[in-house]
């Protein structure tokens, strides 16, 4: 997504830390990850995922967190932050 006005510092920024969750999201297992991901970038309900998967709606619950978490873990650890939704 490209912000129209930002500066060349924000925009960099803005993509080191995109690019930092990318490779965060690759190291989680495929199902957290797919989690995750439908939920958050497709807005996916977590019944939904949950029925796709094979699991209770609570494991997608601590699987989208987990994910979440280790997001900002990875990249506080890189010096950029992550914004808290």
């Amino acid at each position: 997504m490209v912000i129209h006005g930002a500066s060349p510092e924000t925009s960099h920024i803005n993509f080191s830390t995109l690019e930092n969750i990318a490779d965060a999201l690759t190291e989680l297992p495929s199902r957290t990850r797919y989690a995750f991901e439908m939920y958050r970038l497709h807005g996916v309900p977590q019944k939904d995922i949950a029925k796709e998967l094979g699991v209770s709606p609570t494991l997608v619950n601590f699987m989208i967190r987990d994910a979440l978490v280790h997001c900002r873990k990875v990249s506080g650890n890189r010096g950029d932050t992550f914004a808290r939704r």
